[in-house]
């Protein structure tokens, strides 16, 4: 139990940042992730709760009351492990100035957990999703986060997604202040790197 805390916690991608520029157009409330053992009743076998939120009070975790969503990831039934067997990680560079990373670590049951985020000289910001097998969007792990990235702040948002079968990535920006709402990069797969376990 504790190589499975130790490898999610590590793999977690936790946004934070800030500058001192009266432009920076991140909030002073970092987001966060924090793993507890999920209880016998909820993984007969073991197993951990992932929680993800916004450190508003900045104490640097994320408190009972800050935790907006949560996602269990238990061992197999009968016994059997449900650990990580492969994990795929790219990144490249969108601009000079920005840099693209997508993470999708993929267990023994099929289950997934995707960590994406985009980062600069002086930010990083990102999320996590965490897809069971088989549930509608796991073909590519869509991660989905805020950031605006162009123009004035009104809430651009990203998508970030993988086609794990040619390992071509997708970045995504929709944004009203951008020609046509909407800037795509597609990625080739010598940025990712495949790891089997």
């Amino acid at each position: 139990m504790k190589t499975l805390f130790c490898i999610l916690f590590a793999l977690l991608f936790v946004a934070c940042g800030g500058s001192d520029n009266d432009n920076d157009k991140l909030g002073d409330e970092p987001l966060g992730v924090s793993v507890t053992e999920a209880l016998k009743a909820d993984c007969p076998n073991g197993g951990v709760v992932i929680n993800q939120g916004i450190d508003a009070n900045g104490n640097g975790k994320i408190d009972t009351a800050e935790i907006t969503s949560s996602e269990k990831v238990c061992n197999g039934v009968n016994g059997t492990s449900n650990k990580i067997v492969k994990s795929i990680f790219c990144t490249g560079d969108l601009s000079s100035s920005l840099t693209a990373m997508y993470e999708v670590e993929i267990f023994a049951s099929g289950d997934l957990f995707a960590t994406a985020g985009v980062y600069g000289v002086a930010f990083q910001i990102g999320a996590s999703t965490m897809y069971s097998a088989g549930q509608v969007g796991a073909g590519t792990a869509a991660v989905l986060f805020t950031y605006d990235y162009a123009g004035t702040l009104n809430g651009g948002y990203w998508k970030m997604s993988l086609d794990r079968t040619t390992l071509v990535s997708t970045v995504e920006y929709n944004d009203v202040d951008v020609t046509s709402g909407k800037l795509i990069w597609t990625k080739p797969a010598s940025e990712c790197v495949v790891n089997n376990y």
